[in-house]
């Protein structure tokens, strides 16, 4: 969880995400990314399931597969 004031200028790699403050840079979720209102990500998304809720703002890539294929990489 990033809550609305928190940013990250990174790379993250986990299970699931809830974001409602800024990243930037390259996001490995294994299962639901969920992108709140409140939310900048600028970069690259790698995740199985996607929510993005009006008013988060999406600048990248998005890349969606499946758990196994995550973990290769």
């Amino acid at each position: 969880i990033v809550g609305s004031t928190g940013q990250i200028n990174g790379e993250i790699t986990c299970l699931t995400a809830e974001i409602e403050g800024t990243i930037e840079g390259k996001i490995n979720v294994q299962e639901l990314l969920s992108l709140k209102a409140s939310c900048t990500l600028k970069g690259e998304v790698k995740t199985k399931q996607l929510m993005i809720e009006p008013g988060a703002i999406f600048s990248g890539n998005c890349i969606m597969t499946n758990k196994s294929e995550l973990k290769s990489k």
